[in-house]
């Protein structure tokens, strides 16, 4: 599928959320992926991890960023290269907005006959949060998930749409989960959760 792509100015691309960071996929030619992450002062990402190389450039703002034992200075300019599987996370002093690209598979890698899926055909753990309290449930998503081996998946049953859940997955496990709308609304929305199997 040819990807079309033209200039792009971040500063029209910058959403802010008052309750959580917002990532913003940027379409991009290039193996991998692009991601504008925008986060209020105040807010964090927490540790994690994904299993490629990446960048990470400050567009704007200030704070920190963490990769393994060390702590940099978030700021303007600064550009930040991670090996795979390098434990990072940010925090926002004041607006910050990153740039990040995960490198992709190469190009040359074909997948042979035989391949086993990205994701196993199981049936997916149900996790329905409409009776907990709304500020524990992402939390209980997350650990769920975090418990899931590769090629599992959750579905997730909620009473509003899970928008914001998205973002944060986009976020903090991107290229590590995909994201399947089953069901949504009027008043239950149902959205299946697949771990990324190791290797895909």
């Amino acid at each position: 599928m040819e990807v079309k792509t033209g200039p792009i100015l971040l500063e029209q691309q910058v959403r802010f959320d008052d309750r959580h960071p917002v990532a913003l996929q940027l379409a991009t030619a290039l193996p991998g992926q692009v991601l504008l992450i925008s986060m209020r002062a105040g807010q964090h990402l927490r540790d994690h991890r994904v299993a490629t190389p990446i960048t990470i450039q400050i567009i704007c703002g200030e704070g920190q960023i963490t990769a393994g034992d060390a702590a940099y200075p978030a700021q303007p300019g600064m550009f930040l290269s991670l090996a795979a599987d390098v434990v990072h996370g940010a925090s926002a002093e004041t607006d910050l907005v990153l740039l990040v690209h995960r490198a992709g598979v190469a190009e040359a890698e074909t997948v042979e006959a035989g391949t086993p899926p990205l994701f196993a055909d199981t049936d997916p753990v149900t996790l329905d949060v409409r009776d907990l309290v709304p500020r524990d449930r992402h939390a209980r998503i997350f650990a769920t998930f975090n418990a899931l081996r590769p090629g599992e998946a959750l579905r997730l049953v909620n009473d509003h749409d899970p928008k914001p859940l998205k973002y944060q997955f986009a976020a903090e496990h991107a290229g590590e989960a995909t994201w399947e709308p089953e069901q949504e609304g009027p008043e239950v929305w149902v959205v299946r959760i697949g771990k990324v199997a190791a290797g895909a």
